[in-house]
C-alpha cells in the first residue's frame, strides 16, 4: 500500500512538473518592412526647376523587442532624393540627365507612446549614388555620409499575433550633401 501511494506521489509529482506551462519569452524580434512616397526638400542651386523632387521610396527595419516600451536595431531603405533632366530646345528626347539617391543604414530605436502608436529616431551611415547621363554615356559614384538623423511617427494595427500593418511618417537627413526628405509609407511588421 505504501509503495502505491509513493509510487502514485512521484507519477503525480513528475507529471505536474512536466505540465508546467513554459515561461513567455520577455522579448521578440520584428522584420519591418514599408514603401511609399517621398519628396525631397530641394537644395539645390542649379536646376532646382528642373528637378523631379517625388519618388518612390523603401525601408527594411530589423527590431529587437524587449518587454517594455523600447525597441533597438538596424534600419536601412532606399530613396531617391531628385532626378534632373535637360532637354534640347529643337528636340525633345533627354539629352542629360542626374540623380542622387541614398542608401541609409542606421542604428534604430523605437519607442511605444501610446498602444500602437511609436516615435522612433536613428543615426548612421549613408552610401550616396548619383548618376549622370550625357549623350555619350553615363557615370556612376558613390560617397559615404557619416552623419545622418531620421525621426519618424509610425502607427501599428494588429492583425494577427505576429502580423501588424500601418503607416509611417518619416524625416530624413544626409549631412554631406544637407540634403532632407520627408516619407509617408505603408509598413508591414512581422514579429517572432
Amino acid at each position: 500500500m505504501i509503495r502505491k501511494a509513493i509510487f502514485i506521489f512521484f507519477v503525480t509529482a513528475f507529471y505536474t512538473s512536466v505540465a508546467q506551462p513554459l515561461t513567455k519569452k520577455n522579448y521578440r524580434f520584428s522584420v519591418t518592412g514599408g514603401v511609399g512616397w517621398s519628396h525631397y526638400f530641394n537644395s539645390l542651386k542649379i536646376g532646382t526647376n528642373l528637378a523631379n523632387e517625388d519618388h518612390i521610396g523603401f525601408s527594411c527595419k530589423v527590431l529587437w523587442e524587449p518587454e517594455h516600451r523600447l525597441a533597438l536595431g538596424l534600419e536601412s531603405g532606399y530613396y531617391t532624393f531628385y532626378a534632373v533632366e535637360r532637354t534640347s530646345p529643337t528636340n525633345p528626347q533627354v539629352i542629360g540627365r542626374a540623380t542622387l539617391s541614398v542608401l541609409p543604414i542606421m542604428l534604430h530605436i523605437r519607442c511605444r507612446v501610446v498602444k500602437d502608436f511609436y516615435l522612433s529616431t536613428g543615426a548612421g551611415v549613408a552610401m550616396l549614388l548619383s548618376r549622370i547621363e550625357g549623350v555619350g554615356g553615363g557615370i556612376d559614384s558613390q560617397q559615404t555620409s557619416f552623419s545622418n538623423f531620421q525621426l519618424s511617427a509610425l502607427y501599428h494595427k494588429p492583425i494577427h499575433s505576429r502580423l501588424r500593418l500601418g503607416g509611417e511618417i518619416k524625416y530624413l537627413s544626409v549631412d554631406k550633401t544637407d540634403d532632407e526628405i520627408i516619407s509617408l509609407m505603408a509598413v508591414a511588421s512581422f514579429r517572432f
